[in-house]
């Protein structure tokens, strides 16, 4: 099995970014060749705003701010499935015709409101470039087709393209 050059990949995440200054992603991990003894102290109750993101080989495909009333939500199945067919489906139509966000980047210049912040994280994805997402849905391309050359057995070294 080939996955042909011309195949479209889209990739997606959320996240929780926290008006504190901390972003929570459920995959996200802290890396260290020895225990650092690092505490990462955290606010208990700082407000959040839940942002999903999606880019694909034709760049950002947008920012979605899971809310209801303007008041941050549970994702959920039911929610996630809303968000694909009355904002992702739309987008896609929309693009059809014209065919690892940083947080210190959004915290830079520290927001003090959830609108703000929602502001701060709409203007860093914009700065995204398009070449950007090409190269990374390529070098993803290439992954997968180690991972099907492979049978799904583990890859010694994945050297990601430059």
């Amino acid at each position: 099995m080939r996955i042909l050059p011309t195949s479209t990949f889209f990739c997606s995440d959320e996240a929780h970014f926290h008006l504190s200054g901390t972003v929570n992603k459920q995959n996200f991990r802290y890396w260290t060749a020895s225990n650092s003894q690092q505490l990462h102290e955290r606010p208990l109750h700082s407000p959040t705003v839940t942002v999903w993101c999606d880019i694909s080989q034709f760049g950002v495909i947008g920012l979605y701010f899971f809310e209801d009333e303007n008041r941050v939500v549970t994702v959920t199945s039911a929610r996630y499935v809303v968000m694909l067919y009355t904002y992702l489906q739309h987008r896609l139509e929309e693009m059809a015709g014209d065919h690892d966000l940083e947080d210190d980047k959004v915290f830079r210049h520290r927001p003090h409101t959830i609108e703000d912040l929602k502001q701060k994280i709409t203007e860093e994805v914009e700065t995204i470039p398009d070449e950007t997402c090409r190269k990374s849905c390529e070098s993803f391309r290439d992954c997968l087709q180690q991972c099907i050359d492979a049978d799904g057995r583990y890859l010694g070294d994945i050297i990601f393209k430059q």
